[in-house]
């Protein structure tokens, strides 16, 4: 399965989707990815950091809701299949690779839009 499974216009969706400049206003943080070693979405990281006597712990989980819009060919699909499913050869991600292991994944090095606490 894949990328290849995804309707036209759901495709079309995903290759359009850009960053806005808004988004690097949003403060610069840190983070090391806790998605298992066979995953291609990484989606989710932390960051621990001490401050004085005490740690802060930072979770951070990829802002898809910033870009895939409510109601959108790209959101009907993502409901439908409601997440990525890792098979022995490969996976059927929820949302179009170029999002899913690209745009919207938290890949080494790379500043991503991110939902943080």
């Amino acid at each position: 399965m894949g990328q290849s499974y995804f309707k036209k216009e759901v495709l079309d969706e995903a290759e359009a989707i850009a960053f806005h400049p808004q988004v690097w206003e949003r403060p610069q943080v840190p983070g090391i990815t806790i998605d298992g070693v066979e995953s291609q979405d990484l989606d989710d990281a932390i960051w621990i950091q001490p401050q004085g006597d005490q740690t802060l712990l930072s979770i951070h989980i990829t802002d898809v809701s910033e870009y895939v819009k409510r109601n959108s060919h790209l959101d009907q699909e993502a409901m439908r299949r409601t997440q990525t499913r890792y098979l022995k050869y490969g996976n059927d991600p929820m949302l179009p690779k170029v999002l899913s292991e690209n745009r919207l994944s938290l890949l080494e090095g790379q500043a991503r839009p991110t939902l943080t606490v």
